[in-house]
């Protein structure tokens, strides 16, 4: 039986970390433990992920390779985290494009239409609605001056992000009665959304602000394409 690749663990460490940051996609793998949880992306939080990410960088950086295959795998793991980090801190959709938070809310409820209809799914479910109006409030901090393109994106996002809550509300409501309760409060919590994005959230006065520039572009082909 051959050796476990030199970058297992750390691989684990880094998707573990990806988890926490976004439940949702973990929810999408398959990831039970994260169901009842939406993403934390508030400036604080994901300075601290970044954080996290980077010391993982560095102790990949500092493994003794000795194999051709295990320095595949390293490279792989270097560029996908680099590329990650990154994009989070000159791109900063959390704080530049309300649609980033908004995808990540739809995912997250759009997910959980296919979890079984038992007393489990729908608690998940109720602390996920729970968490809807901190998550929005958060996104109202944090995003500054977003591009015109992101504004427009966003409002073509929200009435199919209420869909996929009140279907998942109508799917585990019988299951909980809750549900409907916290359900409603998260569907307000999502107008209110909509009403700071057309009163209290301007976008940027420059038509292109949305363009990550040459270096990103650049940087984008080498390491992900």
């Amino acid at each position: 039986m051959s050796p476990a690749p030199l970058t297992d663990a750390l691989s684990r460490s880094y998707q573990d970390l990806r988890w926490q940051a976004d439940p949702a996609a973990a929810s999408h793998a398959g990831v039970l433990a994260f169901d009842g949880q939406l993403g934390a992306y508030d400036a604080e939080s994901v300075g601290e992920h970044l954080a996290a990410c980077r010391s993982i960088l560095g102790a990949i950086e500092e493994l003794d390779v000795m194999s051709m295959d295990d320095e595949i795998d390293r490279t792989a793991l270097l560029d996908a985290i680099r590329t990650y980090v990154f994009g989070m801190e000159h791109e900063a959709p959390h704080l530049r494009n309300p649609a980033f938070w908004l995808w990540h809310l739809g995912r997250a409820f759009l997910d959980s239409l296919s979890w079984p209809s038992d007393a489990t799914s729908a608690t998940a479910l109720r602390q996920r609605l729970m968490g809807v109006d901190r998550f929005l409030t958060a996104a109202c901090q944090t995003l500054d001056d977003p591009p015109s393109l992101f504004l427009d994106t966003a409002f073509a996002l929200l009435p199919g992000v209420g869909q996929a809550i009140q279907s998942a509300i109508a799917r585990f409501d019988l299951v909980d009665a809750e549900v409907g309760t916290e359900g409603a409060s998260a569907l307000e919590a999502l107008r209110r959304f909509q009403t700071e994005l057309n009163t209290d959230i301007s976008a940027h006065p420059e038509a292109q602000a949305m363009a990550i520039g040459e270096e990103q572009f650049e940087r984008r082909l080498r390491h992900e394409h």
